[in-house]
């Protein structure tokens, strides 16, 4: 809504010619009248922001088409990621390779390089750009848990024999202290400390559990017992883990259940 304002003077910088004498009351009146009217019709019918309607790919380019009909374009190439697996050194990597550093993470190559003797999640190019930018870290990996379950119905008696066998299917990994993992006795050891030794293939001792005369008693007349188990321990398919016979033998000792708490690989 288009409208003239009355000035008392002229400015020619500015508004351009005026009046040259004092406005009458009705000319005053016609100028707050003409300026209401114009703030009125702004608040109503407000100017529309130019949004995006649609956006389309065309020969390497991004197209932002907008509501005023204009077309913002972005040049926009194709990116090929390509996996590469387990880091190596002396080995040719280029820029959108991928690969995998075990211990720190996953990474994605920046720059066109030969790998060094070892591997550096901080190595920077001659222009200061980092040549490995991490994608995910070690932390940030899920871990998948595989739980190993065993149950020895019997006496355990000290004969030497093995009581448990897994022949692993997958890799996994049975950690350090065995945090997550559990033994148990149905009936529990009554009159002496019995220890069952943990192997890896028959010939490689891991580890044992522990049940002690009125320790870690069970209302039930069970008891829970306790793990020796210094490191990680990792087994590939065709690997045996094996739990022998107690040392010695107690009169009670009955009903074994045990879960290995492990990770797969």
């Amino acid at each position: 809504m288009a409208f003239g304002i009355t000035y008392c003077v002229t400015d020619l910088t500015k508004w351009g010619t005026g009046k040259n004498s004092p406005l009458t009351p009705h000319e005053v009146d016609e100028n707050f009248y003409g300026l209401d009217q114009a703030l009125g019709n702004l608040v109503e019918n407000p100017p529309q922001p130019i949004t995006v309607v649609s956006v389309d790919y065309t020969n390497n380019y991004l197209n932002f088409h907008l509501t005023d009909t204009t077309v913002v374009s972005c040049f926009f190439p194709p990116v090929r990621l390509y996996w590469k697996g387990e880091w190596a050194s002396g080995t040719q990597y280029y820029s959108t390779d991928i690969i995998s550093a075990t211990g720190f993470g996953v990474y994605l190559v920046n720059v066109d390089h030969v790998s060094a003797a070892t591997f550096d999640p901080d190595l920077r190019d001659v222009n200061g750009y980092l040549v490995y930018v991490l994608m995910f870290s070690v932390a940030m990996q899920p871990v998948e848990k595989y739980d190993i379950a065993l149950y020895h119905q019997s006496k355990l008696v000290a004969n030497g024999a093995t009581i448990f066998q897994y022949l692993a299917t997958r890799a996994f990994t049975l950690p350090a202290d065995l945090a997550l993992s559990l033994c148990m006795l149905r009936v529990a050891v009554s009159d002496a400390t019995i220890t069952l030794n943990i192997y890896k293939n028959e010939t490689t001792l891991i580890g044992n559990m522990t049940f002690s005369p009125l320790a870690n008693l069970l209302l039930a007349g069970g008891q829970t017992g306790a793990f020796s188990f210094l490191s990680d321990v990792v087994f590939n398919r065709g690997d045996r883990l094996l739990v022998m016979a107690p040392d010695l033998s107690d009169s009670t000792a009955e009903g074994l259940s045990v879960n290995f708490s492990a990770v797969l690989a």
